[in-house]
């Protein structure tokens, strides 16, 4: 079974345990999630019914739920085969949970803070505990529910980074850099990302949209010039330590940077 459809069985397994605490929008996007494996992702034989089952023990739970039947009472019945109509009804049930209690935008806003806020505790529960797929599958239903928030995807890349994913790190981090395309702060994190996981050229290409992104930070100079060091491009590493240096006269590390580069050049 490949990784993604381990963590849909995952997540489905926990359905049970999200209703009783009345997360409803993770049981949603799971069930949503293992229905739309069924219908898209080649799998074993063995593998679809385990799914299947799942499915139908998770609606069973689900029509069982007498909080969630209050906020959607349509009747969440799963007949297998009709996996198409299952992800469709999953859709109209989490735009429910979501309207539900929202009155105006300053509601809205609150509740989205909230709901955030709750999915990153967990998550970052989740890594503390060592479980890593639980972790993503918490943070996958949060980056379904605000796909255009990208200071929300910088934090979940930040996340990452602080428990060494770094590969999911950089996933979230190219999606917040996408959405805040002028952050140099943004930028900044993934070149520096990048840099440490030897991704020399897409460091670079982060690096320098950080430097034009900026009204001038010397930091952003320093980190440039620390990856021309590491690739071996001492002139580069001399003008950005330079450039550093004219910002902040008092950067020390510049000044040895500037002079460590000034020595690489001189053994060419």
């Amino acid at each position: 079974m490949s990784q993604e459809l381990t963590r849909i069985g995952e997540s489905l397994q926990r359905v049970a345990a999200d209703l009783k605490k009345g997360n409803f929008l993770a049981a949603a996007h799971a069930v949503r999630n293992g229905a739309d494996a069924l219908t898209g992702t080649p799998m074993t034989g063995e593998t679809y019914g385990a799914i299947e089952s799942l499915l139908v023990n998770a609606c069973d739970r689900m029509q069982s739920t007498p909080a969630l039947v209050d906020i959607f009472p349509d009747g969440i019945l799963y007949v297998p085969g009709q996996e198409h109509n299952l992800s469709a009804l999953m859709g109209r049930l989490l735009q429910s949970v979501e309207q539900q209690g929202n009155n105006g935008d300053n509601g809205r806003q609150e509740k989205n803070s909230s709901t955030r806020d709750e999915f990153l505790a967990r998550a970052r529960a989740a890594l503390q505990a060592g479980k890593e797929n639980d972790a993503r599958n918490e943070l996958a239903v949060l980056d379904e529910l605000y796909p255009q928030d990208g200071e929300l995807h910088l934090e979940t890349g930040i996340l990452f980074l602080d428990f060494g994913l770094t590969d999911d790190a950089v996933a979230y981090l190219e999606k917040a850099a996408g959405l805040l395309p002028d952050s140099a702060r943004v930028l900044n994190i993934l070149g520096v990302t990048l840099r440490k996981v030897r991704r020399c050229e897409e460091s670079e290409r982060y690096f320098l949209r950080a430097v034009q992104a900026s009204s001038g930070d010397p930091h952003l100079f320093f980190n440039l010039g620390r990856l021309y060091i590491d690739t071996g491009q001492w002139s580069k590493a001399v003008e950005c330590a330079e450039k550093a240096l004219a910002l902040d006269p008092d950067f020390e590390s510049a000044a040895r940077m500037r002079a460590f580069a000034e020595r690489g050049l001189s053994r060419r």
